[in-house]
C-alpha cells in the first residue's frame, strides 16, 4: 500500500483548501481500493463496479437504461461498457423485440467477478466502519450531508 505525507495548507486557511485534501483522500482511496481488488483476483477497472452491480440487481438492460439508472452521462457508461465487454464480464445482445436496440447482460465469467467483488465489498465496508471509529467521523455520512447543503446553498451563496 501506498503511504503520503499530508501536503500542508497555508497556514490559517485549512478550510479553504478541503477540496484538495478530499482530492488527496479520493486518490488514497481509490488507489488502495484497486490494490484490494486486484489482489482478490477482480480483473476488470473498479470504476466500473457500480455498472456490473447495477445489471446484477437490475438485469439485463441497454447502456442508456445503465445511464439513466447510474445518473451518469451516456458516453461514461457507454466507455465503461465497452471496458466490460472487452473483460468479458459483460455481452452485449441484439434485444429481439428491437433489432436497434442492444442488451447488456452478465457473462459467466462476470457472475465470477461479482462474487469476488462482493466478497472484497464487504471486507472494505468493515474495514471503513473501524476507520470511521478511529477517526471517530463518518466519512461517507459527512460527504453526503455536504453534497446535499451545498446543493441547497451553493459556497457562493454563503459569502458574506
Amino acid at each position: 500500500m501506498t503511504s503520503r505525507s499530508v501536503e500542508p495548507a497555508p497556514e490559517g486557511l485549512r478550510r479553504v483548501f478541503v477540496g484538495a485534501s478530499l482530492e488527496q483522500l479520493l486518490k488514497l482511496i481509490t488507489e488502495q481500493g484497486d490494490e484490494i481488488l486486484k489482489d482478490a483476483g477482480v480483473t476488470f477497472p473498479p470504476r466500473a463496479a457500480p455498472t456490473l452491480l447495477l445489471l446484477m440487481k437490475d438485469g439485463p438492460m441497454s447502456a442508456a437504461d445503465l445511464a439513466k439508472g447510474l445518473h451518469q452521462p451516456h458516453q461514461l457508461v457507454t466507455q465503461r461498457v465497452e471496458t466490460l465487454i472487452d473483460s468479458g464480464v459483460i455481452a452485449r445482445t441484439v434485444d429481439p423485440a428491437d433489432a436497434r436496440r442492444k442488451i447488456l447482460t452478465i457473462t459467466a465469467s462476470g457472475t465470477t467477478q461479482l462474487h469476488r467483488l462482493n466478497d472484497c465489498l464487504q471486507k472494505i465496508e468493515a474495514a471503513y466502519v473501524g476507520l470511521f471509529e478511529e477517526i471517530d467521523c463518518d466519512l461517507s455520512a459527512v460527504a453526503l450531508a455536504a453534497i446535499e447543503a451545498l446543493s441547497r446553498r451553493a459556497l457562493g451563496d454563503r459569502l458574506a
